[in-house]
This record gives C-alpha cells, structure tokens and sequence, in this order.
C-alpha cells in the first residue's frame, strides 16, 4: 500500500516541475513536452550575446564498472554518477555560466554553459573540462575503489 501511494506522489512532483523557473531545475530536468528547459536556457544565453559550449562526458568503461546482466547495478552506477556530477559542477562552474547539467538518455551526461568570448577561451573550456572529469573520477574512486572510470569527453 505504502508504496503505491509513494509512487503516485513521486509522479505528481514530477509533473509538478513544469511550473518551477530554469534556475530550480538546472540538475538533470526532467523532459517536457510542453516546456523544454534546455532549449529555454540555450535561447536565454543567445538572447544575451553569449554563445554555449556543451560538454559531453560519456562512460567508456561501463563495462567493467557493472557486472554483466545487473540492471539494478547499472541504474545505481548511473544514479551515482549523476550526483557525483552535480557536486563537483556545483563547486566548479560558475552559477549564472551554467546552463543546465543533462542525462543524455543515458548515455551520457551533458553539462550546458554560456560562453563569453571576453571571458573564456578554448584552453579554458578544456581546463574545465579535465577538471570536472578528474573530480569526478576521483570521488568515484574514493567510494569504489575496484575499478577507474574513464571518460570520453568532447565538447562544441
């Protein structure tokens, strides 16, 4: 009983969402049909001169982090992982730079941030970039320590 009631209350405040502004829920949002807030923040950054850089972080080691054929392992790598990510973006990037941090269906993790040619460069985009992965890494290795992570990363 208990859990079906949870359920439909986990539902709700999923639906719940489509009223909250971009800024409460730039963690991994939830996807709407009526309201995309990854195209809302994209065109707010163009709107004010800026230009956004995604980032991609794909794990390429997943394999070896999971045994095979364990969904619920899989689904609390995955789930981990994302906090990992919203804790060392929280500490690194810049609140007004960050555009939105995205699960990317799973494959991958899609950080979102406004670039300001005055402000950034190529060099510090790739700094960023290695910083966030390496923290992450490093965190998971302090909670894990079987097997490193390692991270395919890439960014337009």
């Amino acid at each position: 009983m208990d859990c079906r009631y949870m359920k439909k209350v986990k539902s709700v405040m999923q639906w719940g969402k489509i009223i909250l502004p971009l800024s409460s829920i730039r963690y991994y949002p939830p996807r709407f049909t009526l309201r995309n807030p990854l195209m809302q923040g994209v065109t707010n950054a163009f709107e004010a001169g800026h230009e956004v850089a995604v980032i991609v972080f794909k794990l390429s080691n997943l394999h070896d982090l999971i045994e095979p054929a364990n969904s619920q392992q899989h689904s609390k790598l995955q789930k981990n992982m994302k906090k990992l990510f919203q804790t060392v973006v929280e500490l690194t990037v810049d609140p007004k730079e960050l555009i939105t941090l995205h699960d990317y269906y799973g494959e991958g993790i899609t950080l979102l941030i406004t670039v300001d040619h005055d402000r950034h460069s190529i060099s510090n985009i790739d700094i960023l970039f290695k910083k966030i992965k390496d923290e992450v890494s490093h965190s998971y290795m302090k909670q894990y320590s079987s097997v490193y992570p390692i991270f395919e990363v890439g960014y337009m």
